[in-house]
């Protein structure tokens, strides 16, 4: 599953509804604000996640989910993103990236090894390998960048998977 979220797009759109170009998926109403000169969706007191039953997906044993984010400073321990209903794949703990599961034997949150930076734009992407049985069974490798930085870097990797997981 493919899908391209772009805030911008929306705030040049009359819509309030954050549609899915890809994949027609609505995550339901939210506004468009402003951050250091770009369009964000502030998700400071909500979550995206679909709406009605329009989408939600299996996560296959390999992949891949990667987003810009301003990690928000306060509040709860944990910040996730693509929330699942057993696991998160970047899950940010205090300032700590790695991956959340409730999968498994031990579950909890599994660290990469990689402090992020919450003052600042951060481009995270995770590649992961599960196990065609779900389970939690894998790794997740966790690349990051920042604003006018050229190329990713490879982080850290978490003895977790997320394969088997639905989100929406």
């Amino acid at each position: 599953l493919a899908m391209d979220l772009v805030a911008a797009n929306q705030a040049k759109s009359e819509f309030l509804d954050v549609i899915d170009p890809v994949s027609h998926t609505n995550f339901g109403p939210l506004e468009v604000t402003e951050l250091q000169g770009s369009n964000v969706w502030d998700l400071d007191e909500t979550i995206l996640q679909s709406i009605e039953f329009s989408g939600e997906w299996t996560v296959d044993t390999s992949y891949s989910q990667c987003a810009w984010i301003y990690w928000r400073r306060s509040g709860s321990e944990y910040r996730s993103l693509f929330q699942g209903d057993e696991s998160q794949a970047i899950v940010l703990r205090n300032t700590t990236l790695g991956v959340y599961s409730e999968q498994g034997d031990q579950p909890g949150f599994f660290s990469s090894g990689y402090d992020a930076d919450v003052h600042e734009w951060n481009f995270v992407c995770v590649v992961g390998e599960g196990s065609a049985k779900g389970g939690g069974l894998g790794t997740s490798t966790f690349y990051v960048a920042a604003p006018g930085e050229s190329h990713v870097r490879e982080v850290g990797t978490a003895d977790r998977g997320i394969s088997g997981t639905r989100l929406r």
